[in-house]
């Protein structure tokens, strides 16, 4: 197994030239995944802190992968699915709202793809984490009607859960977890995840977003949220 060797300073190691001030880390390059570039990042905002920066409020963007061939994990992106993600792309360039350094995406096939295409045109770091995930339903009703009355009950009820699956409260918490750690790096992010977790995640910044608008969520939607320091935020639909 190889090693991949960072520079907590510089991010970069030329010809075994190592800086008095630098620290070295190394882990392996198999499994390399948001867990280790965030330990570097945490690295070097500890040990090379910048100097006069205060960040008043910061904007990061979450959408909706694209259209799938299915519900499960290992799910590809349809030919619709892959023109709404480059039709988003678009309009993000066409509004310049490609501020943002890297993307974080959900580990679902759909997610995924819908990442790559917006790396490519964009040029950004692409990782994923398994919080992104979309809510664990586990033993949810088949019938269409009778699910959507369940998940309205559970809507009211954040506690609520299927047979084997998880809560409301369970996913908002974990994918908060996560906005909560990029927004401490002080580095925009663009998150790529799924309806239930993207409307839970929205509504952590916008209580009132209800549940006729998350089930009204279209594949590629996409929200920009603004996390003021003073408890103040606010929420943008984008497409």
């Amino acid at each position: 197994m190889g090693l991949l060797i960072h520079d907590c300073n510089n991010d970069i190691i030329a010809n075994n030239d190592k800086p008095s001030n630098s620290i070295l880390i190394a882990i392996p390059i198999t499994g390399y995944s948001f867990i280790h570039w965030y330990i570097l990042r945490i690295f070097r905002k500890s040990y090379f802190p910048a100097e006069g920066v205060s960040i008043v409020s910061q904007t990061f963007y979450v959408i909706r992968h694209g259209e799938a061939s299915g519900n499960e994990p290992e799910a590809p992106l349809t030919l619709k699915g892959i023109e709404q993600v480059e039709h988003l792309v678009d309009l993000l360039i066409q509004q310049g709202l490609t501020d943002f350094s890297r993307i974080v995406a959900s580990p679902y096939m759909r997610a995924g793809q819908t990442a790559v295409l917006l790396a490519r045109r964009l040029e950004k770091e692409m990782i994923t984490d398994p919080r992104l995930v979309e809510r664990n339903l586990g033993n949810a009703p088949e019938d269409r009607s009778v699910l959507l009355d369940e998940l309205r009950k559970h809507d009211e009820n954040m506690d609520l859960r299927f047979p084997n699956g998880e809560s409301n409260r369970e996913a908002a918490s974990r994918v908060l977890e996560l906005t909560r750690e990029l927004l401490g790096l002080h580095e925009g992010f663009l998150l790529i995840t799924h309806r239930i977790t993207m409307a839970l995640l929205i509504r952590q910044y916008e209580p009132a977003f209800s549940f006729d608008q998350m089930m009204a969520l279209a594949n590629s939607a996409a929200y920009s949220i603004t996390h003021n320091n003073d408890g103040r935020h606010h929420v943008k639909r984008i497409l």
